[in-house]
């Protein structure tokens, strides 16, 4: 008798499909077709494939992906710290060439071509950027990769308490009006009224850095600050500037970079200043003595060059520094410092009776830190780093 008469009434049961390891599970029906789906799975290169059950899976060969890893050994270094930069290549075939792309000290990126996987980079600029590398193997095959390195200022390095820069010069009528302050915007430089203004700028001096110049015709010409000299028993001052380009006619032979004494006064005095005298081409650093008079002072043995220049001073209370163009001299003095009644540092002047005119150079940088520097040569060097060619 047929299955389902009334005679034999049995039913077939639906049959249950299950993988070796209960991955897969489905039903089929009594007296049905069951269709077994084909196999999905991905190949070597990331495309989708569809397989028939039973049929064999045959993946292509997969080509590495070559790759490169970038490490410094100092992602947050001071200002002209030496960095390590390492890069690892994965997947890629000796010989291999390498082009490390890193920020020169104007912000610009250059490329160092080489063999080996490793570059000491001595930190020219200051901010937060990339540091690239390109690796190219013998086959034709490449890889980039990328650090991002953050490299502190000049000014925190060596706790500089302010710095003027002629690019940062706001002009009135042509005529710089005043200069913010670099380190912390705290102390900007101001010309005192319209005609005491600097009366040159001068722009796209060392590659755009800007730059600023006083007259030679009128000694009240220079800009003034709210930083005192007063009751300082150190001091250090910085100057970049250029004896070549665009300089005024002097009227006098000495010209100072940066003093004291923003009012002038029949004995007005500058406890610290620095100046060059024209007639001989070189620089002097000078402390001004309790008793009046000079203390101590120090004449460049080596004269003012054409281009750049770096001049500093710095006094620690026993002795007197001054470092112009890689030229290290030192006087000693700890005797007592000249106390006038007010004595404000300058820019590009001073109210010296004898220092009558301003420095007629184009002028990049100031800088003061109101103590002396623990290391001034390593300020002249991170200044020629930040300044040089």
């Amino acid at each position: 008798n047929p299955i389902g008469t009334s005679a034999n009434p049995s039913v077939i049961a639906d049959t249950s499909i299950t993988s070796s390891l209960g991955n897969f599970t489905d039903t089929a029906l009594a007296e049905s077709t069951y269709t077994i789906a084909n196999v999905s799975w991905t190949n070597s290169d990331g495309s989708p494939e569809s397989t028939e059950y039973g049929s064999a899976i045959v993946c292509d060969v997969a080509t590495p992906v070559p790759s490169l890893a970038v490490a410094l050994s100092s992602a947050t270094p001071n200002f002209g710290d030496s960095v390590t930069i390492t890069a690892t290549p994965t997947n890629l075939t000796a010989p291999i060439t390498y082009t490390f792309s890193t920020k020169n000290n104007i912000g610009d990126y250059v490329d160092m071509v080489q063999v080996t996987n490793t570059l000491a980079y001595v930190c020219p600029f200051a901010g937060t950027f990339d540091v690239r590398v390109t690796a190219v193997d013998s086959l034709g095959a490449s890889a980039f990769g990328v650090a991002s390195i953050t490299v502190g200022t000049i000014y925190a390095k060596h706790a500089i308490t302010a710095a003027w820069k002629g690019g940062d010069a706001v002009l009135v009528s042509g005529q710089v009006d005043t200069i913010p302050d670099a380190v912390s915007n705290t102390y900007t430089a101001s010309a005192p009224s319209s005609v005491t203004r600097p009366i040159k700028t001068v722009r796209n001096v060392n590659k755009s850095l800007g730059a600023f110049a006083a007259a030679g015709s009128s000694s009240t010409r220079r800009l003034a600050t709210t930083l005192s000299q007063l009751g300082r028993t150190s001091i250090t001052y910085y100057a970049v500037y250029d004896n070549n380009a665009d300089g005024l006619t002097a009227a006098f032979n000495a010209q100072v970079l940066i003093g004291g004494n923003a009012t002038p006064a029949a004995n007005a005095a500058s406890i610290f200043y620095m100046f060059l005298d024209t007639s001989t081409s070189k620089i002097s650093a000078v402390i001004l003595a309790g008793g009046g008079g000079v203390g101590s002072s120090i004449v460049s043995t080596n004269t003012v060059a054409n281009g750049l220049n770096i001049s500093l001073m710095s006094y620690n209370g026993t002795t007197l520094t001054l470092i112009h163009n890689g030229v290290t001299q030192t006087s000693a003095y700890a005797g007592s410092l000249w106390v006038p009644a007010s004595c404000d540092i300058v820019l590009a002047n001073t109210n010296l009776s004898s220092y009558t005119t301003g420095f007629t150079k184009p002028i990049w940088e100031l800088g003061v830190k109101t103590s002396n520097v623990s290391d001034p040569a390593q300020l002249y060097a991170d200044l020629l780093l930040k300044y040089g060619s």
